[in-house]
């Protein structure tokens, strides 16, 4: 049985923009479940391949471990809005 690893869906998020052009992406409660570098890997990505990007994250994500046994729902990096 495939067994999705972090990093395996890492790697499924930027294949599926490969090779593509869109109007807008929505990254709507996704880099927060990435570690930092792999988030601006993500926004890279997202830039190279729409013309607009939307992110949205949480202002405080707390303390989110696998929920309801999905790893993929742990929290890893707190994002800030730039000043």
């Amino acid at each position: 049985m495939f067994k999705a690893t972090a990093s395996c869906w890492f790697e499924y998020v930027l294949v599926i923009c490969q090779n593509a052009k869109y109007d807008l992406i929505l990254r709507i409660n996704v880099l927060e479940h990435l570690s930092y570098e792999d988030g601006l890997k993500v926004l890279e990505q997202s830039l190279a391949t729409g013309s607009n990007v939307l992110i949205s994250t949480p202002k405080d994500i707390g303390d989110q471990g696998a929920g309801y046994g999905n790893v993929y729902e742990t929290h890893h990096f707190q994002w800030k809005k730039s000043t």
